[in-house]
């Protein structure tokens, strides 16, 4: 990965470092969950702030992102009637930081869920 500093406020150096996973760190035998699978790579047609910029704005998440991606791209087509049958669910909040010169730092809670119907096929958690 490639770290890129940059503040709010124009402090010249990083008042954090990225944290350690043990998991990946640890000189003990890597857990069998934590194992290599390949390397996937996307291009993008986009400017390079984009990217985060489209990450941080979750409010998208559930107005662009519902219908499943079996349905294509026009949403108005007649092929996305056929994958009805599931869709994606969002439920996403920020939370200020609260600790004193921690101002420009926030919380997010993500949910995602691939549903049919009642049923949950596929659940993914992000805090940090």
């Amino acid at each position: 990965m490639v770290y890129v500093w940059h503040h709010a406020d124009d402090a010249a150096e990083p008042s954090w470092e990225p944290f350690a996973v043990p998991e990946m760190t640890s000189s003990t035998p890597p857990d069998s969950r934590w194992v290599y699978r390949g390397r996937t790579e996307y291009e993008v047609t986009a400017h390079i702030q984009d990217l985060p910029e489209n990450g941080a704005d979750v409010a998208h998440l559930p107005a662009i992102h519902t219908n499943s991606m079996l349905s294509g791209g026009d949403l108005t087509h007649w092929i996305n009637g056929l994958f009805g049958w599931h869709w994606h669910e969002w439920n996403i909040s920020w939370t200020p930081q609260t600790e004193e010169g921690q101002k420009h730092i926030a919380h997010i809670d993500l949910v995602h869920a691939l549903k049919m119907g009642k049923l949950s096929l596929m659940d993914i958690k992000v805090t940090n």
